[in-house]
């Protein structure tokens, strides 16, 4: 693989690519659940202008914020409580964590199919480390800069990608960085690709390696002399379940302090992203998600 050149703005792109938590509770006496994922912060633009708007916000797969989106049963009624975001910076070669708790009023920004597994999220936040410190945010994706459907459109079968995340215990804990994995395109990116029994979604299949915690990862395409250009969001995987032998999807979130073994079965080395114009239609049409709440103790519900 050549060279990467573009050091610089590669290297402010990877400062905004944050290692996320995001925590479900009830009002009822159990263990909340968390789970750990990827999310990038993007600068809006302002309507109609090609200049910031001075709004962020992060970017990360739906299933990270709404864990029951895709079914499943939830007796006990958790919902979305915290979203807890690792900022990071250098203080010359030593790695600097800071950890943001975002507003529980941010809003969050969804596609009206939750198969277009995408969430934007209002980039409002308080700190919980060293309240009174300053905080550095050196690195962001530019909202002018996502790739529509004509681009991605063009992406040659057999195209070499990249995506970058915070997949399970792989990436560096010693730096507090993400690591960058390779994938190839497998399918005709003109086509919302989906294997059987797959419900329909704007997604590309790709030849890489794809693992819990890489939810949220940004997937790009090596451009003209080496810059990263973003084209969409990984969102899961392909298993080969070792007791049937068949082929399941399954999505990325790893959940955490669950102490269960992965029961998803073998990795096919299938995976896929979704694509990055969703982002552009969730900013358009402004659909919302509920989250967060106070819990109503005398009924046994959410307010």
């Amino acid at each position: 693989m050549g060279r990467l050149s573009h050091t610089t703005q590669n290297e402010q792109l990877l400062e905004s690519i944050l290692l996320t938590e995001f925590e479900y509770s009830s009002g009822k006496n159990i263990q909340p659940k968390r789970c750990r994922g990827t999310s990038f912060v993007m600068s809006a633009m302002a309507p109609g202008k090609n200049v910031p708007s001075g709004q962020s916000f992060l970017v990360t797969n739906r299933h990270n914020v709404d864990y029951y989106a895709f079914g499943g049963d939830n007796p006990d009624d958790l919902r979305l409580t915290k979203i807890i975001v690792h900022l990071r910076w250098r203080n010359g070669d030593e790695p600097i964590v800071c950890r943001v708790e975002i507003e529980p009023d941010a809003l969050i920004w969804i596609d009206p199919n939750p198969y277009n597994d995408i969430a934007l999220i209002e980039f409002k936040y308080k700190k919980i480390d060293n309240p009174a410190g300053p905080v550095y945010m050196r690195g962001n994706f530019w909202e002018n800069r996502v790739s529509g459907d004509t681009s991605i459109d063009r992406l040659p079968l057999g195209g070499r990608l990249f995506f970058i995340g915070f997949p399970g215990h792989m990436w560096d804990h010693r730096n507090s960085l993400p690591i960058l994995r390779e994938a190839v395109v497998s399918s005709d990116a003109h086509f919302d690709y989906s294997a059987k029994n797959q419900p329909n979604a704007r997604r590309v299949l790709v030849s890489g390696m794809s693992f819990s915690g890489s939810s949220g990862s940004p997937v790009f395409y090596q451009g003209l002399e080496g810059l990263l250009i973003f084209i969409g969001v990984m969102t899961g995987h392909f298993a080969i379940q070792t007791t049937k032998g068949v082929l399941t999807w399954h999505l990325e979130a790893e959940e955490l302090d669950s102490g269960a073994p992965n029961n998803h079965g073998s990795h096919a080395g299938l995976s896929y992203f979704i694509k990055s114009s969703v982002i552009l239609d969730i900013r358009e049409n402004r659909n919302t998600l509920t989250w967060g709440g106070e819990w109503d103790h005398l009924n046994n519900k959410w307010k």
